[in-house]
């Protein structure tokens, strides 16, 4: 009995240990198995990182390769006020932002058609415009790759030319030598290119066109209506128009900037271009804003006209929408997706391709009176809904910018 008695008192702390030991096995590995099901490390290029695991509820990161997430936050508002929530709790911008493109894409064609009903377009789906201007339009802008099933709709001021010489290139259109040149010219590639390669191929049938609508895999990059609008100024508009009596405006964009001041400043235009012409003249933003709003879209240029004017989203349904904040990350994605080498298409001079554009933006809009912001608001009030529908996340500091709470 006595014997029987230590023998019970000796294996207690024995049990104890043992037990704790199983504990304290089973935490680590638990630990362990939930830290690898949080971040996957193997340098490996995956179709999925970041996602969202609605199962755990947190964000789970696949490292691939050089993906870096800060870069998915560039140019971002941090404060509360400029994330949003789904309906499920989770940061939006784990969805709007996510650099899986298929995850991202389907969540992106969700919100398309969310919009397309609010402004009851979702009839037009897959169908082509009866207007031969609006046709004309929309096919420039529409370049296919039979070969590889893609079909990419061009954006100017949102990285388009180096896109549609990288698109060219792919399909022997142009040079492959000619997606390392620091300049392609316009006419002698791009153009042609155009004609082969864009839904303006005199060759191609409605039918043939429907058929690339339906099922080729459809993209586009798109950049915000704001920054885009600065950029196009900086870039076609700012830089002052000096003429002398053997220098007539041959540029079209000089011509806009005739247009431009001789709508609002006429009488001062007449007199510089009577007599002071070697004097520099320049247009204003504000002009040039007052312009643009005042002008329909349709006859503006591709240059300063909304991107839904030139893209037609509730026609074609794409099934991915880049950013151009993240231009080469979003389009590393898609050369993954079809099998591309990303030297194609990866833009060496965007880093961060709107962060010094995005840098003045307080500066240049803060020049607008607030009755010309109400107006542009009003004016490219679809186009910003549209692009909010896909980025909701840099709503609130652009809608300030304009004056409105």
């Amino acid at each position: 009995m006595l014997l029987q008695c230590c023998m019970d008192r000796l294996a207690r702390p024995a049990v104890l240990v043992v037990m704790v030991i199983v504990v304290m096995v089973c935490i680590c590995s638990l630990t362990f198995s939930s830290v690898l099901q949080l971040v996957n490390w193997n340098g490996e290029y995956h179709q999925g990182p970041p996602h969202v695991s609605r199962e755990s509820g947190y964000i789970q990161l696949t490292l691939a390769g050089n993906f870096k997430p800060s870069e998915y936050l560039t140019g971002l508002q941090q404060d509360k006020g400029s994330l949003y929530s789904n309906e499920e709790g989770h940061d939006i911008t784990e969805l709007s932002l996510n650099p899986d493109i298929d995850a991202r894409g389907q969540w992106q064609m969700e919100q398309v058609d969310a919009y397309c009903q609010k402004y009851h377009l979702e009839k037009v789906a897959y169908t082509l415009p009866e207007s031969r201007h609006i046709q004309q339009n929309l096919y420039r802008h529409l370049i296919f790759d039979d070969s590889r099933k893609l079909l990419f709709c061009f954006v100017p001021k949102v990285g388009c030319t180096n896109m549609r010489r990288f698109l060219f290139a792919l399909q022997g259109i142009i040079p492959e030598e000619s997606i390392h040149w620091e300049t392609v010219d316009e006419h002698e590639y791009l153009a042609p290119g155009i004609q082969r390669a864009s839904f303006l191929n005199k060759s191609l049938t409605d039918e043939e066109r429907l058929y690339k609508i339906k099922n080729y895999y459809k993209f586009m990059i798109v950049r915000n209506p704001l920054e885009r609008l600065l950029s196009a100024f900086k870039d076609k508009i700012e830089k002052p128009l000096n003429l002398t009596e053997f220098d007539m405006p041959s540029q079209i964009f000089d011509r806009f900037k005739e247009e431009i001041l001789m709508q609002y400043r006429k009488d001062e235009f007449s007199r510089w271009f009577a007599s002071d012409r070697h004097v520099p003249v320049q247009v204003t933003f504000s002009e040039y804003i007052r312009w643009v709003v005042d002008t329909e879209h349709d006859n503006l240029n591709e240059h300063f006209a909304p991107t839904i004017s030139n893209s037609h989203p509730c026609r074609i349904k794409y099934n991915f929408y880049g950013n151009f904040k993240m231009y080469n990350s979003d389009i590393a994605g898609v050369a993954r997706r079809l099998r591309v080498p990303f030297e194609y298409f990866y833009n060496k001079s965007s880093h961060s391709p709107s962060t010094e554009t995005r840098n003045l933006l307080d500066s240049y809009y803060s020049q607008l009176d607030k009755k010309l912001k109400q107006r542009l608001l009003q004016s490219f009030s679809d186009e910003l809904d549209f692009y909010y529908h896909l980025y909701p996340e840099e709503k609130n500091y652009h809608l300030r910018l304009l004056g409105t709470p």
